[in-house]
């Protein structure tokens, strides 16, 4: 993925094609990433061939995500199950256990602040 600066404005721009996706060492599945610096991680994410699920992470960041598209299943720290869909924004604290399961089309918005 290019980012395609704009002469003397203070505006960053990405096509989000097929080559803008990397594959995700953590879940499995594959994301296409935003921002990347020490204080702001930001991407978009999608399941891939082997990210349907069950995915397991320990957040070391709050993450907060926006589901575009697909459904799936959140359960935190043994909590009740979040059911995702499209629309749906979610905040998961720090230092949370997430489990995640999803549909082939899921796709995420993502931050981790």
């Amino acid at each position: 993925m290019t980012e395609e600066l704009e002469p003397a404005r203070p505006v960053s721009t990405w096509l989000v094609d097929e080559d803008a996706w990397e594959h995700d060492e953590e879940t499995g599945g594959q994301v296409a990433m935003l921002v990347d610096t020490p204080a702001v991680q930001a991407g978009m994410w999608r399941p891939g061939r082997s990210g349907l699920g069950p995915i397991e992470v320990d957040l070391e960041h709050t993450e907060v995500l926006y589901v575009l598209a697909g459904t799936g299943r959140l359960v935190v720290d043994d909590e009740a199950p979040l059911e995702l869909v499209a629309g749906r924004a979610v905040r998961i604290e720090a230092g949370s256990h997430a489990h995640f399961m999803v549909d082939a089309e899921f796709r995420e918005v993502w931050f981790y602040v």
